[in-house]
């Protein structure tokens, strides 16, 4: 079932965006809409203001009240003179700031992601999140309780055990008591966001590093360019170092379309936007991801406890 909201911003602009369990992010309503984190923002509905919540300081949000999916909502900002600033730099020095916060990225992130072996010689990267865990792409036959090699900058283990694996959105969970615990910041992504990516293309001894742009969808997104087979599996981050979620792969419009019908993915709209016949790369969002429990019962899969609820009802005692 698509899950979203209609919104219409101040500049009459129109856009359907995903919600999930009554809440919207304020940082998914203003990346939507091109708005500075210090624009002050108001969301409404039939002319009433809803409430704004900062029960994650990271992730402030908005309830959208009852029945609010595929309702219509109006948002309005203050206008200020840093919301909209003129743009004086020229395109080198653009390029000088943006490879700034890549470097930055690769300091934060680098001893994090991980080469994983298969068998045959075949690899995938994947990304160090929270409580000892590895979050990678699922399609190179990873099995329960099998253990594998992972290799990276820092760290390095030879059994790292397989603790979950979603055939159908193409992710999986390895864990090993010998990583370090550590937090993840996260983000979302919306269209026309820029974003990089970290992975082992080839066999090397660091992961790689490379950037591109989010042109639709939604869980699944999809984006240009598509990358190496490597590199699948690994984190992809918006351009201020969170982390937004992992690639999985490719995929067209003619597939992306197919897999709405065939239901193999959780949910995607906007694939609209894509070319017939382009090749674009697959990314499942860290939202996505954390969400996925919810569709256990529809779709037969066994999530795995990783809190102290059987029913994991704790979802942030996966993603933290």
């Amino acid at each position: 079932m698509n899950t979203y909201i209609s919104v219409t911003g101040q500049n009459g602009k129109v856009l359907e965006i995903y919600a999930r369990n009554g809440i919207i992010g304020e940082p998914t309503l203003r990346s939507a809409f091109f708005l500075r984190d210090d624009t002050p923002i108001c969301l409404m509905k039939n002319n009433l203001v809803l409430e704004r919540r900062c029960d994650d300081p990271l992730n402030p949000h908005f309830n959208l009240l009852d029945n609010w999916n595929e309702s219509h909502f109006e948002l309005r900002w203050k206008e200020s003179r840093r919301s909209n600033p003129v743009n004086t730099l020229s395109h080198s020095e653009k390029q000088a700031l943006e490879n700034e916060k890549i470097d930055k990225i690769i300091e934060q992130w680098e001893h994090r992601v991980f080469l994983i072996e298969g068998e045959q010689g075949v690899h995938v990267s994947g990304v160090l999140i929270s409580d000892q865990r590895i979050l990678t792409a699922g399609h190179i036959n990873f099995k329960i309780n099998a253990t594998y090699k992972v290799r990276g900058t820092k760290y390095s283990c030879e059994n790292v055990v397989c603790e979950f694996v979603s055939d159908k959105c193409e992710f999986a969970v390895l864990k090993s008591t010998e990583l370090p615990e550590y937090y993840t910041r996260r983000a979302e992504l919306n269209r026309g966001n820029k974003f990089v990516i970290m992975g082992y293309p080839f066999d090397v001894s660091k992961p790689s590093v490379s950037k591109g742009i989010i042109e639709g969808g939604c869980v699944p997104f999809y984006g240009l360019p598509e990358f190496e087979t490597g590199y699948s599996g690994g984190p992809v981050f918006n351009m201020s170092g969170d982390l937004t979620g992992i690639l999985i792969g490719t995929s067209t419009r003619e597939q992306a379309k197919a897999e709405e019908e065939e239901e193999k993915c959780i949910l995607s709209f906007n694939t609209n936007n894509l070319l017939p016949g382009k090749t674009y790369c697959k990314i499942m969002p860290y939202s996505g991801i954390r969400t996925f429990p919810l569709f256990r019962t529809e779709r037969k899969e066994s999530w795995p406890n990783f809190g102290d609820s059987p029913k994991m009802t704790s979802q942030e005692n996966f993603v933290k």
